[in-house]
């Protein structure tokens, strides 16, 4: 069934893209806030005039004029692999790629990476990255723009390496903060054109790695941040309207209320619709759900995490006769920078 009462459940997932892009686009180092000036903190932005809501910021889902979110996975469209730091693939959405440290599939790695705007990998993640290549000629042609974490767990070598490519490395010795949360706080401080945050590795790994994912999907509650693998995703309903497009997701999906109690979830287009019932972790869940129509609607008071599989990927490798992808822009240092260098 697609609801059950309280019960283990499967981890799945699903995501979410921004819809809208402008025509023109300044270049990335026409975007970037000086050194010393970064932005504002998301959870110190001004509130909205109308029912104290946060106004729409950078990296905020795409809010169609009725206030509905409107959630496509964009990132794996196909589209030339060439595309270099600050152009966006994806049909002209732009994200940042955030690889965090399990297992990368090839295919999958390869599809985001050309699409991606900006590429980021959270400490050991970097050494996954390094292994995935066999050879310097493949490998030289995936250099991130940052490495950022507490660098615990960094190999010398590798970190030796892709210092000597350009990319950037951003310390952090917190212990508070997971890697994946420093990276979203540095993307934050960079005046970047981009849409959303894709996080690469996020489930299949140690549990606690994985709850931790989600921790950052409601810590970061309106940055529209997808958590991806190469058969699921998954991305947070913020308390509102939402429609659910099948770009690349689906039929099997589902809701959990991973947070605190969801009081009414409305849903239509799903096999087994939710009718404003309360949901929590202790209590209702949907899980083996199915969309059977898009866009599926949701409304819900409070946030709740969607999750499905993904649908119709296919092999997309990149063109090795093409320039190298790697940092060949000026981007910004970040405050912090440098320590333990």
């Amino acid at each position: 069934g697609g609801c059950m009462w309280p019960c283990f459940f499967v981890l799945c997932s699903c995501a979410v893209m921004s819809a809208g892009g402008a025509a023109s686009k300044p270049s990335l180092q026409q975007q970037h806030r000086p050194l010393g000036e970064p932005a504002a903190p998301l959870m110190q932005a001004q509130q909205g005039a109308a029912g104290g809501r946060p106004q729409r910021l950078r990296l905020a889902p795409s809010v169609d004029a009725s206030g509905v979110f409107q959630h496509r996975l964009c990132a794996l469209d196909t589209t030339p692999a060439t595309a270099q730091p600050g152009e966006g693939g994806a049909g002209g959405e732009s994200f940042a790629l955030v690889l965090v440290n399990y297992k990368l599939s090839r295919p999958l790695l390869e599809r985001l990476w050309s699409n991606a705007t900006v590429r980021m990998c959270a400490d050991g993640a970097i050494n996954r990255l390094y292994r995935t290549f066999d050879d310097d000629e493949t490998r030289s042609r995936f250099i991130p723009e940052y490495i950022r974490g507490d660098l615990d767990s960094v190999e010398d070598d590798v970190r030796a390496y892709y210092e000597h490519k350009g990319t950037k490395i951003v310390q952090d010795t917190s212990q508070d903060t997971t890697d994946l949360q420093k990276c979203i706080e540095l993307l934050l401080t960079l005046d970047l054109e981009i849409n959303q945050v894709v996080v690469m590795g996020a489930f299949g790994g140690r549990i606690d790695h994985e709850f931790s994912h989600y921790h950052v999907l409601y810590r970061f509650p309106y940055v529209n941040i997808v958590l991806i693998s190469q058969k699921r995703v998954a991305f947070l309903l913020v308390e509102g309207k939402h429609q659910v497009h099948d770009t690349h997701v689906g039929p099997m999906c589902g809701l959990i209320p991973l947070g605190d109690p969801c009081k009414r979830v409305h849903t239509e287009g799903l096999q087994w619709d939710l009718d404003g019932k309360e949901m929590s972790f202790t209590g209702l869940i949907s899980t083996s759900n199915k969309m059977v129509a898009s866009p599926v609607s949701i409304s819900t008071t409070d946030p709740l995490v969607w999750v499905a599989e993904i649908q119709g990927f296919k092999d997309h490798p990149v063109d090795l006769n093409s320039e190298p992808v790697c940092p060949t822009l000026d981007l910004p240092l970040a405050p912090g920078e440098g320590e333990g260098e």
